[in-house]
């Protein structure tokens, strides 16, 4: 008579996990250098600021160039 005796592996307890804490360290990352993500939004405040001062200085030419004419 054949008998099997299997080992108790411990690998098919953290492949759940582990894939796990890849979707999170991947969703991560792209929550923080994404094109949407937290880095991007701190430039495009920084840049909405310049084009602002911009804005502002262009209306204030056009303000004085009503003001000439």
């Amino acid at each position: 008579m054949w008998t099997r005796q299997h080992k108790q592996r411990n690998t098919g307890r953290l492949i759940i996990p582990a894939l796990c804490a890849v979707f999170v360290t991947y969703f991560g990352y792209h929550a923080y250098h994404g094109e949407f993500g937290i880095t991007s939004r701190y430039r495009l405040q920084a840049e909405a600021v310049d084009l602002q001062a911009q804005l502002d200085a262009v209306r204030t030419r056009r303000i004085d160039m009503e003001r000439r004419v």
